[in-house]
């Protein structure tokens, strides 16, 4: 995915809308979409409540989306150039390589993205092998992004995302991740982090 692919697929959408800001055209579809596909989240960070509402409440991730849910959303959608994946953690559920595999379906992404807070190393592997599987039949030259929290190193991540080990296991999900970006041209790993109080210093 270089310049020129990203130039060519965004430049007649950004001109669609500046047409359609003046009322001469009818608005083009999103470039960019951002899902949520679940409310489950094991972290509790400071910065976030996701995880804190979750534990207070575990029913809520029973009001989740199936399967089928989306894919009639999707179906209702046209083409998304970024679609980025949210939550809660999207790695808590498993049938997470079928919701890539639908939107390739329906949305034909550029890119899909997937934040994660890096808790679960060895789940976060296997799916991305799958989800690279899947992008690989329905959209081969569609670029998957993986991007693991961090707020700190060592103990100052932990405190922060409220999880003892987290920063353990965020290296062992990043080495994970990273083995896998050697062998898949179009596979990144990224890092996000949220800029705060509790670590601006």
């Amino acid at each position: 995915m270089n310049a020129k692919t990203y130039l060519i697929e965004l430049f007649p959408k950004t001109i669609s809308y500046k047409l359609a800001k003046r009322g001469l055209l009818k608005p083009a579809n999103p470039i960019t979409l951002t899902f949520s596909v679940t409310a489950a989240c094991q972290s509790l960070c400071k910065t976030c409540q996701i995880g804190k509402l979750y534990r207070d409440n575990p029913k809520r991730a029973r009001e989740d989306l199936t399967l089928e849910e989306i894919e009639m959303i999707f179906k209702s959608m046209g083409h998304i150039y970024f679609f980025n994946i949210s939550g809660g953690e999207p790695f808590l559920r498993k049938d997470l390589p079928q919701i890539v595999e639908l939107a390739c379906k329906y949305l034909r992404p550029g890119i899909v993205h997937i934040p994660t807070n890096a808790l679960l190393p060895k789940r976060i592997e296997e799916l991305t092998i799958e989800i690279l599987d899947i992008m690989r039949e329905h959209a081969p030259k569609a670029l998957l992004t993986i991007k693991p929290s961090i707020d700190g190193i060592g103990e100052k991540h932990d405190e922060i995302r409220g999880i003892k080990g987290n920063f353990k296991r965020l290296e062992e999900t990043i080495c994970r991740l990273k083995k896998l970006q050697k062998e898949n041209l179009f596979f990144h790993v990224e890092l996000g982090t949220v800029v705060s109080n509790y670590n601006i210093n």
